[in-house]
């Protein structure tokens, strides 16, 4: 009797703690998960003292707990948290909470400036994504991803091969969402092919990608237009052509929400034109308003904060 009401009692948490993980949806799907991280762990200790630790709604709650953590900032906990889950792959197999922590997982390690491991972990995840029929998107998501984190590494030439690939995977994704698929692949081979030194050839891409985007239009095109705007004034830049660079940043509006890494980028490609230009106060200006946050963010060996810090020494 008394382990039959265990298993009662068992199955009554599981049950209570699962209800409570999707009760935590709206405030994700809102933008307001950060409100959601000292409740779920609360309900993730219940967990792990009731359920144990590779109980599926155990894992469930690690995953919330850690994409409620990386909103607020705390991205090594949330690495730590979502990596647990990732640990669990055997027995999981292809379930949505294994996907999910897994890009979180990835996603975080790339934005401490773990890149290398990054990149790995998103091969890995493309290869399970791989083994499911519905999974096509995702494996788009883990190409691009893995293109990001070898470009951050500084393999561009793998870089390259992914973005290309990319590129082609785009014919067969219809509508809007192909589009978007091809200008991500435009933006990830310009800095690619920048970062060999074919500046000619990024230059080419991006201004392909911003034909693209100014076709299309809508808030995505704007902050992709955005993004191939940075990225072809870095090309300039590259064939020494500077004030050209300045010009083409200058007359493009910026968009209202401006993610921490596009503003980094942006103020390291201002800071080598202008350093070239002798323009050195203003380089030192630009890096100084985005260091506080790019720093705050990444870890200390992002590809971003390295960049920052290097340009302040020389300014």
């Amino acid at each position: 009797m008394g382990r039959f009401q265990d298993w009662r009692a068992r199955q009554r948490l599981a049950s209570d703690l699962a209800a409570k993980a999707l009760g935590t949806q709206p405030y994700f799907a809102s933008g307001r998960q950060g409100q959601m991280v000292h409740p779920l762990r609360t309900w993730l200790d219940q967990a792990l003292a009731g359920l144990g630790p590779e109980h599926d709604v155990t894992l469930e709650l690690r995953y919330r707990l850690a994409g409620a953590l990386r909103a607020t900032g705390a991205v090594a906990e949330a690495s730590e948290q979502a990596a647990a889950v990732v640990a669990e792959r055997e027995r999981l197999g292809t379930s949505q909470t294994l996907l999910q922590a897994w890009v979180l997982y990835a996603g975080t390690l790339d934005t401490l400036g773990r890149h290398e491991e990054s990149a790995q972990a998103w091969v890995e995840l493309a290869e399970l994504a791989g083994n499911g029929v519905d999974q096509g998107a995702l494996v788009r998501v883990t190409r691009a991803q893995r293109a990001a984190a070898l470009c951050h590494a500084e393999r561009f030439a793998e870089a390259e091969t992914e973005s290309r690939l990319l590129i082609d995977s785009a014919a067969s994704v219809a509508g809007a969402a192909g589009v978007a698929v091809r200008l991500s692949g435009l933006i990830l081979l310009s800095v690619a092919l920048t970062g060999q030194g074919r500046a000619v050839e990024a230059e080419s891409a991006a201004r392909q990608g911003l034909v693209i985007a100014s076709v299309e239009g809508g808030v995505a095109a704007t902050s992709n237009a955005y993004v191939l705007t940075v990225n072809l004034a870095s090309a300039l830049t590259a064939q020494g052509r500077h004030q050209e660079a300045l010009d083409v940043l200058a007359a493009t509006p910026r968009p209202p929400h401006l993610t921490v890494e596009t503003a980094a980028a942006t103020a390291v490609t201002q800071a080598r034109a202008l350093r070239a230009l002798n323009r050195r106060d203003e380089a030192t200006a630009a890096l100084h308003a985005v260091q506080t946050t790019t720093e705050q963010l990444f870890g200390p060996d992002h590809i971003r904060v390295r960049e920052l810090r290097a340009l302040l020494a020389q300014a």
